[in-house]
């Protein structure tokens, strides 16, 4: 069962005539879904089930929303199928922004998969109470990459790469098993041949964000974008020397790189005893 995690964020902007409807914490809090106010625990279980696709038909029956609210809330890219709810944050709860009784509500959602892959979705929701549950005036909802992703990295002999594999669309975790199967230990043994290095993002990045390749220098390189999840591809022609590609990450919404977010290195020609 996911927990919810409070963050402190004490109302103190809410006007007093409001105080009966904003929840004040006076620290971090953890607690189950089950351990929630009703209303909260209602409208995260109504996100939860639109990011994952389902119908209106799926949504709790408690929970209504305006027309056009609900499709703000669900994902084009994905459905997070495979996925466990593993945490729930909340980093705003407070009064309703209509000025009638009910909450704001500002968090994300942590989906996990048995390949340790991530993906947080932040989402703001706004609601009133009614007799039949809760009336969702607004929503948003937004992919959150962290700021140091996961990557992992593969060698794979480019003889074992067929011809058409970046011509066939994969799902990501089919793509990993397949890396995983098809992949060498540089540090048990010489690379030899032209190889593809592959540079994997185990947490779901943002839309213009990137995970590139460079060995020292800028090189050529394929990009692969699965609903989020970002593959960096790298052919390496020439072994006569050893080579180390750095795995990077470049978010859209700042300045600055972030370096060596991975590194491997193939290992040049073994010299005779």
């Amino acid at each position: 069962m996911a927990s919810i995690s409070v963050c402190r964020s004490v109302l103190l902007a809410a006007p007093l005539v409001h105080a009966e409807q904003a929840t004040v914490f006076r620290g971090p809090v953890v607690a189950s879904i089950d351990e929630a106010p009703a209303d909260i625990a209602a409208a995260t279980l109504a996100t939860v089930a639109l990011l994952r696709g389902l119908p209106d038909a799926g949504l709790p029956p408690e929970v209504a929303f305006k027309p056009g609210v609900a499709g703000k809330l669900r994902d084009p890219d994905t459905r997070f199928e495979g996925f466990d709810l593993t945490d729930i944050h909340l980093t705003y709860v407070g009064p309703s922004r209509s000025g009638q009784p009910g909450r704001h509500l500002v968090g994300s959602l942590v989906f996990t998969d048995e390949a340790g892959r991530q993906a947080e979705q932040a989402y703001a929701i706004d609601y009133t109470f009614r007799r039949e549950g809760i009336l969702v005036h607004e929503a948003v909802s937004d992919r959150q990459p962290p700021p140091r992703p996961r990557a992992v990295m593969y060698a794979v002999p480019a003889s074992r790469v067929p011809a058409n594999f970046f011509q066939t669309v994969r799902p990501f975790g089919e793509m990993l098993g397949w890396l995983a199967d098809h992949a060498i230990d540089p540090q048990n043994m010489a690379a030899s041949g032209p190889h593809y290095v592959f540079a994997v993002s185990l947490d779901r990045l943002g839309k213009g964000d990137r995970l590139t390749l460079d060995e020292g220098r800028p090189v050529a390189q394929t990009r692969l974008d699965i609903g989020g999840w970002q593959i960096a591809v790298r052919r390496v022609e020439s072994l006569d020397r050893a080579v180390t590609l750095r795995t990077s990450y470049l978010p859209a919404d700042l300045a600055w790189t972030v370096e060596d977010v991975a590194v491997l290195t193939l290992p040049g020609p073994r010299r005779a005893q």
